[in-house]
């Protein structure tokens, strides 16, 4: 018997079925859905309901009777009170294949016999260490005292001081550890979500993978006061390795990072980054993947994927900073890139300049609205790279993008149920499924990226 929370806390018995998209265990409780973190296929748990609705439960484990897949003692110190990597105490093997389960369910829920074979989870790189960017919030605690960390599992308004957050590098804890004593020293207030009172909101860190650069970008309610002169100068001494040092203003009531506005305190307002043969300039707005190790394999599946001769003009659809159009780009007779976000286009266009591609071009614009007017247009291109967010493709640009009809299609996801039912769609307009290519860059979570290639039969060409 394994006891996951400690307390008296008294709970429901549940065997758990399977496991969710999310990463949480499902169970049943008096006919009801029970769905229940830090469980596992196979397990018998006592659970803490925390959230009862009409259809559905959510609930904790908090003690395990029987194990439904071995553990191993996780070496993360926040385990069970972080609402974050959840997975910690599962082996990577146990990971990966459960990985492989949740991309297999909602393709063979989509599409019955006719489902893609799902291959081995691939490995991406470390365990632990990888993510190059992480987002921290300040809060109070019971006792009423200033925190900087993440969010409870059970509770979206409470925060706790993060120790080690051991999915990043070690130097952003010791930045956090910094940034906290600092802010406690200056007695600054930490913003309210509630009441909407305060002032420090969130701590940005990201690092640069393979030139060690550090950037903190401080959110906060201001743009100036008592501590913030103290922060420019103290900071980038203290750890040398922070080479831009931003402060940012957010007054929307929402509780996330993005800012109204920024000013360099200190440093220059970018860092330095190598993924692959490329220099990217990152800046606090700039879309990356989080697994910079991880990248470098994903663009190498997607570019084995698009068997690119070097005569094919290709469609690259939600390209952000235009990464993956630029990896295919030696190889292709055209590239062209769609992004809705002007400051991701801004960044993918720098770096086209700096790599001297005259052949790429990138076009700010919803991807639902454009390709309807290309298709009008009679444009025509042989390789579609799709990358879209969780959501998946938008309906228009699916109808649009099966008008367009490229003779193959590759597809990266990050959300097995959307790419189950977008696979779906194509597949009932021409294309043929290939295996899907499952990758693991978020270990100890329940996130996988997945990457597929469609062919379109050739008498629907």
């Amino acid at each position: 018997m394994t006891q996951v929370r400690s307390g008296s806390e008294k709970g429901i018995a549940v065997r758990i079925e399977s496991m969710a998209p999310d990463g949480r265990g499902i169970a049943h409780d008096c006919g009801r859905k029970v769905l229940v973190r830090g469980a596992w296929p196979g397990d018998v748990v006592e659970a803490r309901v925390y959230k009862r609705g009409a259809g559905k439960h959510e609930a904790y484990a908090l003690t395990v009777v029987e194990e439904g897949a071995p553990r191993r003692p996780p070496p993360c110190a926040h385990v069970g009170e972080c609402g974050g990597c959840r997975w910690q105490q599962w082996p990577i093997e146990v990971q990966r294949a459960m990985k492989r389960a949740i991309v297999e369910r909602p393709l063979a829920d989509a599409l019955g016999g006719s489902a893609p074979e799902v291959l081995a989870v691939r490995d991406a790189g470390p365990e632990f260490g990888y993510r190059n960017k992480m987002e921290f919030s300040f809060g109070r605690n019971d006792a009423g005292a200033l925190t900087l960390g993440l969010h409870q599992a059970s509770s979206f308004h409470m925060k706790f001081d993060v120790e080690r957050c051991w999915i990043a590098p070690p130097e952003a804890s010791v930045v956090v550890a910094w940034v906290r004593d600092w802010a406690k020293r200056h007695g600054l207030r930490p913003y309210d979500s509630r009441t909407h009172d305060g002032l420090l909101r969130h701590l940005v860190v990201r690092i640069a993978a393979a030139t060690g650069e550090i950037m903190v970008n401080l959110v906060a309610t201001q743009d100036d006061f008592q501590g913030l002169g103290d922060l420019a100068t103290a900071l980038p001494q203290a750890i040398p390795h922070v080479k831009s040092l931003l402060a940012s203003v957010n007054t929307r009531i929402g509780d996330t990072a993005i800012p109204e506005r920024t000013q360099v305190l200190a440093g220059s307002q970018t860092i330095a980054e190598r993924i692959g043969p490329f220099e990217v300039e990152v800046s606090a707005r700039s879309f990356l993947q989080t697994n910079t190790q991880g990248t470098k394999v994903l663009y190498e599946m997607v570019h084995e994927r698009a068997a690119l001769t070097g005569s094919e003009r290709v469609l690259d659809l939600y390209s952000g900073i235009g990464l993956i159009g630029l990896w295919l780009a030696a190889e292709a007779r055209e590239v062209v890139g769609v992004e809705q976000a002007p400051e991701a286009v801004a960044d993918a266009e720098r770096l086209r300049d700096r790599v001297g591609y005259d052949h790429v071009r990138f076009v700010v614009a919803d991807a639902g609205v454009l390709l309807p007017e290309w298709v009008r247009e009679g444009r025509s291109f042989d390789v579609a790279i799709v990358d879209p967010p969780r959501a998946g493709l938008h309906p228009k640009a699916l109808a649009a993008l099966t008008m367009l009809a490229p003779p193959r299609i590759v597809y990266v996801s990050c959300n097995a149920s959307s790419l189950a039912r977008d696979i779906k769609e194509l597949v009932a307009t021409g294309y043929a499924a290939g295996p899907v290519a499952p990758l693991d860059m978020f270990p100890q979570t329940a996130h996988v990226e997945s990457v597929v290639r469609l062919d379109r039969a050739r008498g629907n060409a």
